[in-house]
């Protein structure tokens, strides 16, 4: 046999080549993704969102405006609820980021608590998102997977409630997670409010803050600054239960929150005198609110400048007939001690007959007793709801 000294044409080597490079390994580098968190604080409902969209599907996050229970809204960046500032006023908005669904990563699960939830038709939905001055609502994506980060305790039935022991776990602080590009940097607000109008779109950049996420995130916050607490009951937990689930979602519950310690704590006991069902209790309307509890307090501590002694012990023995009637005739140590240092600044005062004593720093006294009744929060027992089982 002979062996031929066979030559390939220019183009068929050119082709073998280029054929070749076909079946190397690529050596472009892989996307990379992180994960991003929005954290959802308070007391919101979340929802499907009903409405069409030309993208993956998105949740909504619905809070009812009512007499009763006057919260607040904020959006801002970092993941630290207890910052509030800047409030959003009643209207409808979306809070949109570059995401695709389709990069989730499919071992991430979420972990969330089986609690709260209230079934309703898609045009419930969408009638309380077109319910102006009634609500705030907020669309965003679905995102990756949900995570409780914070949860209490309570009682709710179908029938009034008997057993204290019946309690159990709700969530009041929920995590949104997303997995998007290193490149995502921010996602962008916008949105219509019912008293003026379009809003101009704006970012709000993803951020890292002490608490509680490691991923970068934002915050959406539910929080009040006005109402009273009720210790015995969690009056203020049970209005906004009454205000979401009864009226704005119409379904039937008894509820029964447990009862507070003097640092807004829940203590695991149930009083069963507590009003269950949908109305406040009848002793909330006489209680003093937040702001005139604050008024009292300012007034003191102006008569303490002024070196009036009168006005110093006669708003004191007011402000602790104010205190007893929201926390009861037993008011806690710290407190009594912050109207003792009251009471001897105004003895001192009427003793100094040439009233030479002027340097008063008012500032210091109350300051606990101001903290403990007039703090705002961002409702530590409130109960988010989980409508038509979108968030699993």
């Amino acid at each position: 046999m002979y062996a031929h000294n066979y030559r390939y044409p220019r183009f068929g080597l050119l082709a073998l080549f280029l054929a070749a490079l076909t079946f190397l390994p690529s050596t472009a580098p892989a996307q990379q993704y992180k994960d991003v968190e929005i954290e959802v604080a308070g007391p919101w409902s979340i929802a499907p969102d009903p409405r069409p969209g030309g993208g993956s599907p998105r949740v909504v996050l619905i809070a009812p405006i009512t007499a009763e229970s006057e919260h607040q809204a904020d959006v801002y960046s970092g993941g630290n609820p207890y910052i509030y500032s800047k409030d959003i006023g009643a209207g409808s908005y979306a809070l949109d980021l570059k995401f695709d669904h389709a990069n989730c990563d499919a071992n991430q699960h979420s972990k969330l608590l089986p609690f709260a939830t209230a079934q309703v038709t898609p045009n419930a939905v969408l009638d309380a998102i077109k319910s102006p001055n009634n609500r705030y609502a907020i669309s965003l994506p679905m995102p990756c997977y949900f995570e409780t980060y914070l949860d209490a305790r309570a009682i709710v039935s179908s029938s009034t409630i008997t057993d204290p022991k019946n309690d159990q776990r709700y969530t009041t602080w929920l995590k949104f997670h997303y997995r998007v590009e290193m490149s995502v940097k921010n996602a962008t607000f916008s949105g219509i409010v019912d008293t003026t109008g379009p809003i101009r779109p704006y970012a709000i950049l993803f951020s890292n803050s002490p608490k509680p996420p490691k991923s970068e995130a934002l915050t959406i916050v539910l929080y009040d600054d006005t109402d009273d607490e009720e210790y015995d009951c969690d009056g203020h937990s049970a209005a906004f239960f009454d205000a979401s689930v009864v009226h704005l979602w119409k379904q039937t519950y008894y509820r029964l929150f447990p009862q507070l310690d003097y640092g807004h704590n829940q203590t695991g006991t149930y009083d069963l005198t507590c009003n269950q069902n949908s109305a406040r209790s009848t002793t909330m309307a006489h209680k003093p609110a937040r702001a005139q509890l604050r008024e009292r307090i300012s007034s003191i501590r102006e008569a303490m400048r002024a070196s009036k002694p009168k006005a110093i012990q006669q708003n004191a023995d007011r402000l602790e007939e104010e205190l007893k009637q929201t926390a009861g005739e037993l008011l806690p140590k710290a407190i009594n001690e912050d109207l003792s240092s009251v009471r001897r600044i105004a003895s001192f005062l009427l003793a100094d007959k040439a009233n030479k004593f002027q340097a008063i720093n008012a500032d210091v006294y109350l300051r606990l007793t101001e903290h403990i009744f007039t703090a705002g929060r961002t409702d530590c027992h409130s109960m988010q709801i989980n409508v038509n089982s979108v968030v699993n």
